[in-house]
Parts: C-alpha cells; structure tokens; sequence
C-alpha cells in the first residue's frame, strides 16, 4: 500500500518516533507529550485497520462485479445477478459500519489532541520566566565572585598585613565561586529543556496538521464506502424491478466497479 493515507500514516508515524527522542522535558510536559503519542497511536491503529478491512473488500467486490457482469451480459438469468450482489452488497454494508465506527472514533482522538498545545504554552511560559530570574541571580552572583576575588588578590599582595583577612576572604570567594557554577549548571540544563520543549510544540504541531490531513482522507474513504454501499442497493432494486433492463443493470454494473476502484484508491 502505497497511497495517500498510508503515505499521511507514515508521516503521523515518523512524527511519533521523533517525538519519542525528546528528553529533558518538565514533567508536565513530558506528560503531554506521553499522551499525544498515546493518542495518536491509537488513530494509526484504528486506520491501519480500516484499510486491512476495505482492501480486501475491494478486491473481492471487483471480482464479484465481474462475475455479476458476465450474468447481465450474457443469456443466464437476472437472479443470478441478484444473488451476486446481494452477497457484495451485504460485505459492504459491514465495511460501512467499520468505516463509520472508525472515523467516529478518529474524530474524537483529534478533539483530544486539539487541546494539547494549548497546555504547553504555559510551561514554556514558566520556563522561560525562571530563566529570566535565574539570569539576573547568576549576573549578581558573578558581580560578588569578582569582587570576593578582587579582595582576595588585594590580601595577598599585603603580604603579612593581609593574612588575618585572608582565610575568610578564601572562603568567602570560593562561596561565590561556587555558586556561579551551580547557576550556570542550572542555566545551560533550563536552556535545554527550553530547546526541547520548543521542539516538542513544533513537532505536536506538524502531528496536529498530520492528523488532520489524516481525517480529511478519512472522510474521503467513509463517502466512498457509503457510494458504493448505495450504488450497490440500487442495482439490487433495478434486478427486482418485473421489467428490469440488462442495459440499464450492465451501466450500473460498470459504475459500481469504478466506485469499487476508486474506494480502492482512496484507502491504499
């Protein structure tokens, strides 16, 4: 299968493999991120299974139409056909009811995801927040660092004078020394989650415009299901008619095999 929506699965599918890469996220982020691949599992399953209902039902209505074809063109009688069509008819209509239950519940996954981003702008909000009050601590941090170390300097080149104050400013320099560092730390580890939270909106992003282009073939395929569920009752109804005209059936014969090919089409 290599159509439109197996090529929209496969981008649903590679979004959700690079969206499982991301690490360092907060962990109400994480979370989010955990339940949009969740969901979004769950709509890739769903369709793969749609298309590993329809396909074989479009393969063997075709062969079904064709037979029913032979009847109406040749000297064997319409009930024949009749019989052909209800049986195809009667596969459809279980196709039909799949397709229906599976955009239902492809619909209802996408109102779930829809909300999602919405949550994660407050965290990168807050993240961002924290790394403006992080910036201005670690800029009053190094201010004290250079000036504990400036009176340190200033001690040893007094020499014997400077040795009374020269411990505690040792001590006092490697304080701040040392909270700089752990500042830092924090700032280049806020960086990152910042990064990879930015990346994550960005690729829950693509998968919401994914998963949409996604229910978009899906309707496509629910209609086409549905048209040829019908062409098929209506033909059935011509073969009832008592003046029922091979011509007639043999056309809408034909155009239930085009609508069989295009439904074909559409779900591969």
């Amino acid at each position: 299968m290599t159509g439109h929506l197996t090529q929209v699965l496969n981008n649903v599918t590679e979004i959700i493999n690079q969206s499982k890469t991301l690490t360092g996220l907060p962990p109400d982020a994480q979370e989010i991120l955990n339940t949009a691949v969740s969901i979004s599992r769950g709509i890739v399953t769903e369709v793969k299974g749609l298309q590993g209902t329809v396909l074989p039902f479009t393969e063997k209505a075709t062969k079904q139409l064709n037979i029913a074809l032979d009847i109406v063109t040749g000297a064997r009688p319409l009930d024949e056909v009749k019989s052909v069509l209800v049986d195809v008819h009667g596969e459809a209509v279980i196709v039909q009811g799949a397709s229906t239950k599976a955009s239902e519940n492809v619909k209802e996954s996408i109102a779930k995801l829809q909300g999602l981003p919405d949550k994660l702008a407050p965290i990168i909000k807050r993240l961002n927040d924290e790394k403006i009050t992080l910036s201005t601590q670690l800029e009053a941090a190094k201010k004290e660092e250079s000036a504990t170390k400036d009176n340190y300097y200033y001690l040893l080149m007094l020499g014997p004078f400077g040795l009374v104050g020269l411990a505690a400013a040792l001590a006092l320099y490697s304080h701040w020394s040392g909270r700089v560092n752990e500042l830092q730390a924090k700032e280049s580890e806020l960086t990152r989650s910042i990064a990879n939270l930015t990346a994550m909106i960005t690729s829950t992003q693509t998968l919401g415009t994914e998963i949409g282009n996604l229910s978009s073939v899906m309707l496509q395929v629910s209609n086409a299901v549905d048209i040829v569920t019908t062409g098929l009752q209506t033909i059935i109804e011509d073969v009832n008619q008592p003046n029922a005209q091979r011509g007639m059936i043999e056309l809408r014969i034909r155009a239930a095999l085009l609508q069989v090919k295009t439904l074909a089409v559409d779900v591969s």
